[in-house]
């Protein structure tokens, strides 16, 4: 070959790859590229912490290959966001070829930093898409909430406020000298296996209006009636309590008291999502005013030994995210310490006035009195219990008295873990008015209609 003959081969030859980088710069269709979404919403995060990385997909779906001229995240460097463009961890990205039918990924996550504020503060951005026929966008939305973080903590006497969410690690201890006050409208978010371990006093002064908090970290509404993210709280031998309007979810157990612990009093409590129990009372002094324990995979309320009283409580069974094992209300005089030695220890007495015990099970009240201790004084008064045919002759059973036994109470909505009262619930104007108690666990007028309803929830007429 000639030197004039191959200079124009290689000439063609750069001007067939020229064409060709053309054609695949500017090729695509007329929309653009398509997108996996429109917006990527992250639930509430907390600051000075990354998210799980979440994708978009961006799709060539002409029947030309392209090029994306470029892939952006708006804020740039300043921004809240980070991301990962096609493999690389850039804020931006250019001259990115995608086949026909072929392609990529973006990941997207927040690390936000302190914001300074004790509610949660909205993060908005966006991922620029650019090709030669469109600019297009996706939105990142997320809420950063600024916490105070107690990792392995061993408290003294000391007040957990409503300023700003706390967020605990491990296990929170509260030493035997110290008293650790919990105030209204307080939040206290459990990761992982963490719990609180009270060997002194604990004190939640929780309101109606502004219950105090205990659950899980996770803020996604997926989480929030999903049991067994955390242990719960425990209260040791020797120490005391006193919980008011106190919210505890989401946890293995939500509140144990053990040997010689002392609940002086549970008002207008919430124990709710628990994957074993929501109270767990061993050889203790417990007493329950308008508190609802609800949707637990083993017992509601377990007594081993000591007492147990309960006055205008709901207590009603219908979870359904794990398997249900075990009665709402379960009350033994013998079990197995942790270290599987049998105990036996005599239950003192069992009081049930102006309260429900549903749920799914025919049985959801069993006492278990293979001990051989002697028999507990039970007093079951003006409440609607669901006992199957175990206990079909309660009429003649001088422990119950106007009882009602085996009626659905016709909760608002079980499927929403909402259990007030409907229109025709037979719990209605059913309480002792000599027993009742003023206003409910909302706050709200028991005599208001004149006649009190039974469990921790009034009917109003609103609803």
């Amino acid at each position: 070959m000639t030197i004039g003959k191959s200079i124009l081969t290689i000439a063609a030859l750069a001007a067939l790859v020229a064409a060709c980088q053309s054609d695949y710069s500017y090729g695509g269709g007329e929309r653009g590229v398509d997108l996996s979404a429109d917006t990527v919403s992250f639930d509430t995060v907390y600051s000075d912490a990354a998210t799980a990385a979440a994708s978009i997909k961006v799709y060539n779906r002409s029947s030309s290959d392209m090029t994306v001229a470029s892939i952006a995240l708006a804020g740039g460097e300043a921004s809240a966001f980070e991301v990962n463009i096609n493999g690389q961890a850039a804020c931006e990205a250019h001259g990115l070829r995608l086949a026909s039918g072929d392609s990529l990924y973006v990941f997207v996550r927040l690390r936000a930093g302190a914001n300074g504020s004790s509610e949660p503060v909205e993060m908005l951005d966006s991922v620029v898409v650019t090709t030669a026929r469109a600019v297009q966008r996706v939105v990142l939305r997320a809420c950063s909430q600024d916490v105070v973080r107690l990792a392995d903590a061993s408290l003294g006497t000391m007040h957990l406020t409503a300023d700003r969410p706390y967020l605990v690690t491990g296990t929170l201890t509260v030493d035997s000298a110290a008293v650790l006050t919990v105030d209204a409208g307080a939040r206290i978010y459990f990761a992982g296996d963490a719990s609180m371990l009270v060997h002194g006093r604990l004190e939640v002064c929780g309101t109606p209006d502004r219950p105090a908090l205990f659950a899980t970290h996770r803020r996604e509404a997926w989480y929030a009636d999903l049991p067994g993210q955390w242990q719960g709280i425990e209260l040791a031998a020797g120490s005391s309590a006193s919980l008011a309007y106190a919210t505890v979810a989401n946890a293995v157990t939500a509140l144990r008291i053990d040997s010689a612990a002392t609940a002086d009093a549970l008002v207008g409590c919430r124990l709710m999502h628990a994957s074993r129990d929501g109270l767990h009372a061993r050889c203790a002094r417990v007493d329950l005013t308008n508190t609802l324990v609800a949707n637990c995979g083993r017992c509601l309320v377990l007594v081993e030994g000591g007492r147990c009283r309960m006055l205008h409580c709901t207590l009603a069974n219908y979870q359904r995210r794990i398997s249900r094992l075990a009665p709402s209300l379960y009350v033994s005089d013998n079990w197995l310490a942790d270290d599987g030695t049998p105990v036996c220890a005599p239950v003192e007495s069992l009081e049930i006035v102006n309260s429900i015990v549903y749920g799914t099970m025919l049985n959801e009240l069993t006492l278990d009195m293979s001990g051989e201790t002697e028999e507990p004084v039970t007093t079951v008064r003006h409440s609607l219990l669901h006992l199957g045919s175990a206990w079909a002759d309660t009429e003649a059973d001088s422990r119950f008295e106007a009882t009602i036994v085996n009626s659905d109470p016709l909760f608002s909505d079980t499927d929403g873990a909402h259990f007030g009262l409907t229109a025709d619930s037979p719990a209605r104007d059913a309480a002792d008015p000599a027993s009742a108690l003023p206003v409910d666990i909302r706050s709200i007028a028991r005599f208001a209609d004149g006649q009190p309803d039974m469990g921790a929830f009034e009917f109003e007429v609103s609803e």
